[in-house]
């Protein structure tokens, strides 16, 4: 277990840059280190962990074998969480193939593990697996390395400085290069059921909560032009299915009942509700 003392520093809203003076939406204690932490609104209507622990120390909320991304094991989620990857990675490598100009030359930024890279390097094409806790960003912009489709799985909401992100996406894309970015949806539908107990919420490793007008703002703030949408059905099941396992509440068959739900309202009101948002971008020249 972790120590319950942490440093901690207090932040401007990412997006609007105004005073630090927010909100309280959410207090939820972390599972890991039994802290607690608050998810605060700001007056723009961004949602944000505030105050939060620097970056040196985030590290240890993510070096723990509690941490499911990291467990390794036995257990029916463990077993559907690697079940359902093999899938992904089939259905992104579609996508990205769709996306990339010619041959796919591909950055997978906050990669962790690096699997997908080497899944997408499995079809003959180029793919680098990027972990700012592992690998030093500046390396490939000094060897001048140009990607054309970079994706961001689930990392914008892990990464403390988004300016500097932003920055370094510039620096790596190529020409016409595409940047999928895909982050746990706030107006999620099977939110409402879990409260709480709603996984995607992750405190304190997601420092964002991200809704459609406010990660389309902040792509706005950042020169990028949104050309598609999609939805990611497979983490409406993954989110669900970490939830219930917080929640002694829901019941296997009330869990299956909520994904049924959750499924059929995104494919009706569309990707803006799904339990991730997808959102494929290109810089505007």
């Amino acid at each position: 277990m972790l120590e319950k003392q942490a440093i901690m520093e207090k932040i401007n809203c990412p997006i609007c840059k105004r005073s630090n003076q927010n909100t309280i939406l959410i207090s939820r204690k972390d599972d890991i280190s039994e802290k607690i932490f608050n998810i605060v609104q700001c007056d723009c209507g961004f949602k944000f962990l505030n105050p939060r622990p620097t970056s040196l120390e985030i590290n240890k909320y993510y070096d723990v074998d509690t941490y499911h991304p990291h467990q390794k094991g036995h257990g029916i989620i463990y077993y559907l969480f690697n079940v359902a990857r093999k899938f992904t990675y089939f259905w992104k490598l579609n996508l990205i193939s769709k996306y990339s100009d010619g041959k796919i030359k591909h950055l997978d930024y906050g990669g962790g593990d690096g699997s997908f890279s080497k899944y997408v390097k499995k079809s003959d094409n180029q793919s680098i697996s990027y972990d700012p806790i592992t690998n030093n960003i500046q390396d490939f912009i000094n060897q001048n390395q140009k990607f054309n489709i970079i994706t961001l799985w689930h990392s914008l909401e892990h990464i403390h400085d988004l300016d500097n992100l932003f920055s370094n996406l510039d620096k790596l894309s190529d020409i016409n290069a595409r940047v999928i970015i895909a982050v746990p949806n706030f107006n999620a539908f099977e939110k409402k059921y879990f409260g709480d107990e709603w996984a995607a919420f992750d405190l304190p490793r997601h420092l964002y909560h991200f809704d459609h007008i406010a990660l389309t703002e902040l792509l706005d703030n950042k020169k990028y032009n949104i050309i598609n949408k999609k939805n990611i059905f497979l983490d409406t099941i993954y989110i669900s299915l970490l939830s219930k396992n917080k929640s002694e509440d829901i019941s296997f068959f009330k869990m299956l009942k909520i994904i049924i739900k959750t499924i059929i309202r995104v494919i009706y009101n569309g990707p803006n509700f799904s339990s991730s948002l997808l959102f494929i971008c290109e810089k505007r020249n």
